[in-house]
């Protein structure tokens, strides 16, 4: 299942980037695509847009562990990058 959700993130990513450039001819119904398999297995992950890039952090891994990665994906290079790992909250200790 986690597989499946980052091919359908980066498919969704790259179909809302050939409409957005332009590359859809007027008339014709967009296409499926498949892009770039998500690197690493997670679940639960939340994602935006900005700058025409699509990054995406939280989740969980194997194990039900939060591995605290932050992702790009290039949809000109067709490329996930690992950006760095967020910082994570702490819990006050009394």
């Amino acid at each position: 299942m986690t597989l499946a959700f980052a091919i359908l993130i980066a498919i969704t990513v790259h179909t809302a980037s050939a409409q957005t450039t332009g590359a859809q001819r007027a008339g014709s119904a967009p296409q499926w695509t498949k892009a770039a398999p998500f690197p690493i297995p997670e679940e639960e992950l939340y994602g935006s847009v900005v700058n025409g890039r699509f990054y995406v952090l939280g989740g969980f891994g194997i194990g039900g562990m939060a591995p605290g990665l932050v992702f790009e994906y290039d949809p000109a290079s067709e490329r996930w990058n690992g950006i760095r790992r967020r910082i994570r909250g702490r819990r006050s200790r009394r």
